[in-house]
């Protein structure tokens, strides 16, 4: 079984299309943060290392993604709402 379940991510308020839509910018969102992050510790520590920075996040993004929906910490913002 997939934890959370959809109607616990949406509470009935969008439907699957749009939170796999919330669910990949945001994935994105964190992925992007973790390499800008790691490029910049990478710089700060070692300037003439060859070595390229590898993002270490713990989770896959996807997950990361789909916990920050649950937890409201993202927020899925209709066209009309915005």
């Amino acid at each position: 079984m997939i934890y959370p379940t959809i109607k616990e991510i949406t509470k009935e308020n969008y439907n699957r299309y749009t939170l796999v839509i919330a669910t990949a910018k945001s994935a994105r969102h964190i992925t992007d943060q973790a390499v800008a992050a790691a490029e910049k510790a990478a710089e700060s520590n070692d300037k003439d290392s060859k070595t390229p920075a590898t993002p270490f996040l713990g989770e896959k993004a996807v997950t990361l993604a789909v916990d920050k929906l649950l937890t409201g910490e993202y927020k899925v913002i209709s066209a009309e709402q915005e």
